[in-house]
């Protein structure tokens, strides 16, 4: 590991310590955000569903960021599933603390997966990408980002926005780079990782007009391979939030 590496782990190391040790919760004033979140976790984790009012449900309010199947009545959140999905750890690692989980320790671990490892992680690839010599602004940029714009809310709370994030700047860099290398395996990869942002975040898909333009304008120009990997590889969760969608929402081409 040369100098630079330590560098970039140490920056991370203080970085998350610093997310770890800061957990802003009320149990009586629970995030309405993360609220339905949370219960669609212990559905998926206990009873193998997406509904939210099960047996999972436990008593607790769902909050308004709710919606209801149009024909059965079920309840689901409002929200696409993927941070659901991959907060899913959370029910097994807090489990691990004690013979119970606890609402507390369920977020803890929600937001651990979900915010705090997707913003390390996006910082890692900011910094890893710098050249050296601009690294010390890179790590003034870093700190500003951190802990001085939203994403020092967004990454301690059970949002989707930084995993969204991470796996569309993954995607990116790797659809990129599949064009210019005209690698049709890399633009799979990417096309899944953009893919996968938007099954976390709706909202994301806008920041995915210009990528797609560029993908477009590269596969008419160039190899039509690397597009047809791109776009193959986007429809695979796609696909798969399109059934969510059906089933949670009545229609293929109804959110919540």
């Amino acid at each position: 590991m040369n100098a630079t590496s330590l560098k970039i782990l140490v920056f991370l190391g203080l970085a998350g310590g610093c997310l770890l040790l800061v957990h802003p919760y009320f149990e009586g004033t629970r995030n309405a955000n993360e609220r339905p979140r949370l219960i669609q976790i212990l559905a998926l984790a206990e009873e193998g569903e997406f509904r939210i009012d099960g047996p999972s449900r436990r008593g607790l309010q769902v909050g308004p960021d709710v919606s209801r199947h149009p024909a059965t009545g079920v309840l689901y959140p409002n929200k696409p599933p993927g941070a659901s999905i991959f907060a899913l750890p959370a029910v097994g690692m807090s489990s691990l603390l004690g013979e119970n989980w606890t609402l507390s320790s369920l977020t803890w671990w929600a937001r651990f997966f979900t915010a705090m490892l997707p913003s390390l992680a996006l910082l890692g690839l900011f910094l890893a990408s710098t050249p050296r010599q601009l690294l010390p602004g890179a790590f003034f940029a870093s700190l500003v980002l951190l802990f001085a714009t939203p994403m020092a809310s967004y990454s301690r709370l059970f949002y989707g926005h930084q995993l969204a994030g991470f796996f569309f700047a993954v995607g990116s860099v790797l659809v990129i780079r599949g064009f210019r290398l005209n690698a049709a395996r890399l633009c799979v990869l990417g096309g899944m990782g953009c893919g996968l942002a938007v099954t976390v975040e709706y909202g994301i898909a806008f920041a995915g007009v210009p990528l797609a333009a560029y993908a477009l304008w590269q596969g008419a120009h160039k190899s039509l391979a690397p597009l047809a990997g791109a776009i193959g590889g986007f429809l695979f969760p796609t696909i798969a939030l399109l059934a969510y969608h059906n089933l949670a929402f009545g229609s293929p081409w109804e959110t919540g």
